[in-house]
């Protein structure tokens, strides 16, 4: 089964799952209620080696949220609950290693229950990263996963295109 599969429409809307977060600006965040695009795509890392498969998504998810004003990307690394110590080592080297404050306030550090988020989502491993393209209310309307593929880019490009014109203020009639 693809991972889109488990997208439903209808009655079955997936959500993405409350998750209480901090930028590396020490911004809290609540998700996905506090995320601040009219959609937005999070991309979910778990393992310090994923950021290079984050890496490989960058530059056309931006390109994208450039060319779509009302679309925001965010970096979720999403860790284990640590004692506070320890997140403060882990948050200080990935701000130390993130020179740009715009890419710091998008990147959201989520310290979780990983096993929850893990059955909430249905993901089949955390062995990837995951990503999703949220409305306000946080439905998930789409998700893929791995580093870039260009098939999942254009699937991605399709239903932003979709979304954006069905939310999108219907142009005045003209008077007859």
């Amino acid at each position: 089964m693809k991972l889109n599969d488990l997208v439903i429409k209808g009655n079955n809307v997936m959500k993405f799952p409350k998750v209480n977060a901090t930028s590396l600006t020490r911004r809290a965040y609540s998700l996905p209620g506090d995320l601040q695009g009219d959609h937005n795509i999070v991309i979910a890392a778990f393992r310090q080696w994923h950021q290079d498969l984050v890496d490989t998504w960058i530059p056309s998810l931006q390109n994208m949220a450039n060319q779509h004003p009302g679309l925001k990307v965010y970096e979720m690394p999403t860790m284990s609950r640590f004692n506070g110590l320890y997140r403060f080592f882990i948050d200080n080297g990935m701000r130390a290693g993130i020179p740009d404050r715009a890419v710091r306030a998008s990147t959201l550090c989520a310290y979780i229950d990983l096993d929850e988020f893990h059955r909430a989502l249905k993901l089949p491993n955390l062995d990837t990263i995951y990503l999703y393209l949220l409305d306000r209310s946080g439905e998930i309307l789409w998700r893929g996963q791995g580093g870039f593929e260009q098939k999942q880019l254009n699937d991605l490009a399709s239903t932003i295109d979709r979304v954006m014109a069905a939310s999108a203020p219907e142009a005045p009639t003209a008077a007859r």
